[in-house]
């Protein structure tokens, strides 16, 4: 699976959007934990997204939003920290 990434934002660093307008949470690692990579699901009762279990509308997103073009190709097999 290859994502091509659009946008980054400017306070979430670890979020990307596609060219179909989905956003991604990318693999990223806190303290020593690693968090994998996933796709953020959009709430419409509260119209917002979840990061790090504070919601975050589409507005203040599209607000935060900077042009970032790259590819990332999910077929490549990581090696796994240790």
């Amino acid at each position: 699976m290859i994502i091509n990434v659009l946008y980054k934002f400017k306070i979430y660093e670890n979020i990307v959007c596609d060219d179909n307008k989905t956003l991604w949470w990318l693999e990223n690692k806190e303290g020593k934990r690693y968090r994998p990579m996933k796709k953020l699901s959009y709430n419409k009762e509260r119209k917002s997204y979840y990061i790090n279990l504070i919601p975050v509308t589409r507005k203040r997103l599209y607000n935060l939003m900077y042009r970032c073009e790259y590819v990332i190709d999910l077929s490549v097999k990581k090696p796994t920290p240790f």
